[in-house]
């Protein structure tokens, strides 16, 4: 069995809106515990309206739920309602809380002990008539003199989004090692324990139950599924959250029998045949001189000749410079139509020469992250860094391709001193930067080029996790990865390759069970989450082999003959 267990959000995934479950979605729990899978639950609720829900499915499958998670993972809790772990928001962290949301006058539902009678505390008359209308709320007015207590989890919610934004900001700012922010929509956001998460709740219930990661599964609908997106193996995204989108291997409507097509076409589906491959560069099949072994070259050929297999390559590198490495290894009539560049934010059509997709970083997100950028720069303490920034144009794409890359498009450097263009090699081995670019200062970088990445390379681990933090710290909508010990991949958020591949796949009519994927770095995490055909190795990161459903061991000239290898063997057992 591939997957042995999930974790189900209830609120807008299990549940429909009236609190009921489907008979599909009691079959399909059925048929995954008969096939040997653990069923838990994870919520934001409390444990007794949790509890009644379990007992439901209890009764109506004759399932046992071991375990419940409630309140985003701040309490779990056992078959007998024992708890098994908690953790609290302290009450002088409740306080400050409190007194913000009186300042900005929003609207908070406190869990604390025998919460469930507290109710939500508001002002609002838009409340009092949605209170009326949904009759489980009790609304109550909150005495701000008592309330310098402990909570389990607080809910802050408000019709104002301006109010709402600013009090995210300074917890954000100022209260980050009290609690964690997890945003449901825009108008929500709930606050747990510092450390509390539903991903994390999940892992200590897969150690409990000798599970690995990579064989859990999850499905939810809001932001606060997100940390379970990113542990689980394979997630299932409902509705059209992005945030958790973008993690997902599956997105479904919100519809009321999602959950039964998540169990039963993708965690309890044979695998049908592969139709696309699709690899990393670095680190994962280029040798040591930065390009695809002859022989490995060569088995390409013949795979994507007799079995009619897609290979694409999906890089950190742009697209152009994938066919560099394409032409320079021999490949170039190897039929490998399509790339994506940039860690996702550039998908390419070689035969068409045709930009298919791009997704940029803002002006704005840019030009903050450049001031940020340049004032570490500014700073000695933090040593030696270079970034560069790379723009998209697609006709300079469309050039470097036409030309065998003898074209070379812009990408500009930042360093301490703008005005001294240092060699990346006093940074990283890579060679490719001088041999794909043509390298220019950022003080002539243009100011309505579209940026699709910033790439940063620091002098070591320690130095690129303080940079990481200080970037994450100012909030900018961006997503931040790694493929090195020393480097930093900044996109537009949202950007990765596993959503480029989907946008693919759908391109291409195909399957996510239909692809293959192999990868060795974080930035591969969103790929490698897609299908069940998905290998790294053995010496990769854990994040990288939790997201991976085989390890194989590290050959770059092999990897992909070796996931293939495993493929066949598994295929004709099937």
């Amino acid at each position: 069995m591939k997957y042995k267990l999930i974790a189900l959000d209830l609120d807008g995934t299990l549940l429909r809106t009236h609190h009921s479950i489907t008979k599909k979605n009691y079959q399909a729990l059925k048929n995954f515990a008969n096939a040997g899978g653990k069923i838990v639950i994870s919520t934001g609720r409390a444990i007794t309206s949790a509890r009644k829900i379990a007992n439901k499915i209890e009764k109506n499958t004759g399932i046992q739920i071991p375990y419940i998670i409630t309140l985003c993972g701040s309490t779990i809790y056992d078959h007998e309602n024992k708890i098994i772990y908690q953790k609290l928001i302290k009450p002088e962290t409740t306080k400050k809380i409190v007194d913000l949301i009186k300042k900005l006058k929003l609207n908070i539902w406190i869990y604390q002990k025998d919460f469930e009678s507290k109710g939500v505390y508001s002002k609002s008359l838009i409340f009092a008539i949605v209170a009326k209308i949904v009759k489980h709320i009790n609304l109550k007015k909150l005495d701000f003199s008592k309330t310098k207590i402990p909570a389990r989890k607080i809910n802050v919610f408000s019709f104002n989004v301006i109010g709402q934004k600013k009090f995210e900001k300074i917890v954000n700012k100022e209260l980050s090692n009290e609690v964690s922010l997890h945003k449901t929509n825009n108008l929500i956001c709930e606050l747990s324990p510092v450390g509390c998460s539903k991903g994390e709740a999940i892992k200590i219930i897969a150690n409990k139950l000798n599970i690995p990661l990579n064989q859990v599964a999850s499905i939810g609908d809001s932001g606060n599924d997100l940390s379970a997106a990113e542990v689980s193996k394979c997630f299932g995204a409902i509705g059209r959250n992005k945030s958790i989108g973008s993690y997902s291997s599956e997105n479904y409507p919100k519809l009321n029998s999602q959950v039964a097509k998540f169990i039963n076409k993708r965690l309890l589906s044979k695998n049908p045949k592969i139709k696309l491959i699709v690899s990393d560069l670095d680190g994962t099949i280029l040798n040591d001189k930065k390009l695809i072994d002859e022989n490995l070259s060569n088995n390409i050929k013949k795979i994507i000749h007799d079995e009619k297999i897609m290979l694409t390559l999906a890089s950190g590198r742009s697209v152009h410079d994938i066919y560099r490495i394409i032409n320079k290894s021999n490949l170039i009539n190897a039929n490998i139509r399509y790339a994506i560049g940039n860690n996702g934010a550039v998908i390419y059509d070689f035969k068409k020469q045709k930009t298919l997709k791009c997704w940029a970083i803002s002006k704005k997100v840019a030009n903050e992250l450049f001031k940020i950028i340049t004032s570490l720069g500014n700073n000695k303490k933090f040593g030696k860094f270079t970034c560069y920034i790379t723009p998209y144009d697609k006709r300079a794409a469309k050039n470097a391709i036409v030309t065998k890359v003898k074209y070379l498009p812009n990408v500009f450097v930042h360093t301490p001193d703008c005005q001294k263009v240092k060699s990346i090699k006093e940074f990283s081995n890579s060679q490719e930067i001088s041999e794909s670019f043509k390298i220019i200062p950022t003080n002539t970088l243009p100011k309505n080029s579209k940026i699709v990445r910033f790439l940063i390379f620091c002098v070591d681990t320690e130095q690129r996790d303080k940079i990481i933090s200080i970037i994450k710290d100012s909030h900018l909508n961006l997503n931040i990865s790694t493929s090195s010990a020393t480097n930093i991949e900044i996109n537009a958020l949202h950007v990765s390759k596993g959503k480029a591949l989907k946008k693919l796949a759908k391109i291409l009519k195909i399957k996510n069970t239909e692809l293959l994927t192999v990868g060795d770095q974080k930035n591969d995490i969103t790929m490698l989450k897609l299908t069940e055909w998905s290998f790294t190795f053995n010496n990769s990161p854990d994040e990288v082999k939790n997201s991976a459903r085989y390890l194989i061991n590290h050959d770059n000239e092999n990897a992909i003959i070796k996931a293939l290898k495993i493929y066949s063997k598994e295929v004709n057992n099937d």
